[in-house]
């Protein structure tokens, strides 16, 4: 049985997991999410987590993505990658105080900022880096064209508005709409997807979203590659990466983690194939093997 709480900050939210029946070991898991990444998506698959491993696990939403974004707010929010790093580093260290050692998992750009954290913070015994984007991925034409259009001038006040439009429709008909433009929402569950679509389509959540990962193109980290800051402390690091062709992370990222010396595991599956119904509770386990090993 798992016990869960959200808080909520000024701009921000998290989600903590707990099994119900408190254990005396003093270790947690941080989960970074992906963008977009509302701590509701990967719920399911942390309540797994907390199964297997029997530790607390504590979502950390992004400034500016939440399920209940506050009203008529002027400007909306934008907060950039450097921005999105510090803030989860407080949190890390407002949950490190409790905690003898942490473990970090992090989907896409969240595995970019928990390899960051891990370069500096003895705390943190563990990383579980699912589908790492840690790298711009030129080669593919899908890739290309979503920073054209994450980082054209003005872009974010448009999809806010449009976000705003699609507000009118009644949420059974913004959830099928989502789904059928390929977003994240479509393979969770019913009541996961319903609070997501919610979320997605306010302008306050989508201009955060469009403003960070217009940041990410933009990174010198993601520009420049891997930053080589945590190599000294890859015996720590595990990686997950799907088997299916992606946008966002380069064909030979695998091989390259290998050379480093990195333990690589593989699900057959797609980027976001940990918020996805039928491969979450796999991708729980083989994040639990990654933490278990290391903890």
């Amino acid at each position: 049985m798992t016990v869960s709480e959200r808080r909520r900050g000024a701009d921000y939210e998290l989600l903590l997991l707990r099994p119900q029946q408190q254990t005396k070991q003093r270790q947690v898991t941080l989960f970074l999410p992906g963008n977009p990444g509302l701590v509701d998506f990967y719920e399911p698959m942390c309540r797994d987590l907390v199964r297997l491993t029997a530790t607390p696990v504590v979502v950390v939403g992004y400034r500016g993505f939440a399920s209940s974004p506050p009203r008529n707010v002027w400007p909306l929010p934008s907060f950039d990658l450097e921005s999105q790093i510090a803030h989860a580093r407080r949190v890390l260290d407002d949950v490190a105080r409790e905690h003898d050692a942490v473990a970090l998992v992090g989907h896409s750009i969240g595995a970019l900022i928990a390899l960051d954290i891990l370069a500096t913070e003895e705390k943190v015994r563990a990383v579980a880096a699912m589908m790492p984007f840690v790298a711009a991925n030129d080669a593919s034409p899908t890739y290309r064209a979503k920073r054209a259009i994450a980082t054209f001038p003005g872009v974010r006040l448009v999809f806010a508005f449009l976000a705003a439009c699609l507000r009118i429709l009644p949420a059974a008909r913004r959830s099928a709409l989502m789904a059928a433009l390929g977003q994240p929402t479509k393979n969770m569950s019913e009541s996961a997807r319903m609070l997501a679509v919610d979320a997605m389509t306010r302008p306050y959540n989508l201009h955060a979203m469009i403003a960070m990962g217009a940041s990410e193109f933009r990174s010198q980290r993601i520009i420049e590659g891997p930053d080589e800051a945590w190599r000294h402390r890859a015996a720590s690091v595990g990686v997950v990466y799907a088997t299916g062709r992606d946008d966002w992370v380069k064909d030979d990222a695998p091989a390259e983690m290998r050379r480093r010396g990195v333990e690589t595991h593989f699900v057959e599956a797609d980027h976001d194939f940990c918020t996805r119904t039928e491969t979450s509770a796999s991708c729980a386990r083989t994040v639990a093997s990654i933490i278990a090993t290391r903890m």
